[in-house]
């Protein structure tokens, strides 16, 4: 979770349910790292956004080994990639996010350095997508379903089965 001092801004804290202590001070000073979009990756790592010696990216921490690292510099240098609408499923983490070549897009990782286009909707801009989802079917197989906003205002509904 992100809590707020008057020494570190709005950083990333963790708690054993009966104390909570500051993981790493990620912005060093009152501006803060401000994480937020915390989400499960698996049974040890968690990932979130966060502003970094990087910019605005994607972060993981595993709490095993104490260990907090930035995925992937989506886009390179201190520019903001901004990844948002994070689903997990099947152990893969799906979300938006924004990079100078295509702008805003859906991309998939499993938490490795490496991050995948899943399609680039909007060929002549940045794309909107809206209520991301997941559905659990009978067979116990998972499906991430999402709008996706069309130049003209119009929503297309997609279903994508990994």
């Amino acid at each position: 979770f992100s809590a707020y001092t008057g020494t570190t801004g709005r950083e990333l804290y963790m708690s054993d349910g009966t104390s909570a202590s500051l993981v790493e001070d990620i912005v060093v000073g009152i501006d803060g790292s401000n994480p937020y979009g915390f989400t499960k990756l698996n049974e040890n790592e968690v990932v979130f956004t966060a502003d970094s010696s990087v910019g605005i990216e994607l972060l993981k921490y595993n709490i095993l080994t104490d260990n907090l690292s930035v995925i992937s510099d989506l886009n390179p240098g201190a520019g903001d990639s901004t990844p948002s609408s994070f689903v997990n499923l099947n152990g893969m983490l799906y979300f938006m996010a924004s990079s100078p070549f295509i702008g805003n897009e859906l991309y998939r990782t499993n938490g490795d350095d490496i991050f995948n286009l899943i399609q680039d909707l909007t060929s002549n801009g940045s794309s909107i997508f809206e209520y991301f989802n997941k559905r659990v079917n009978l067979d116990a197989s998972e499906d991430l379903f999402f709008f996706h906003k069309k130049n003209n205002g119009k929503y297309d509904l997609y279903l994508l089965k990994p």
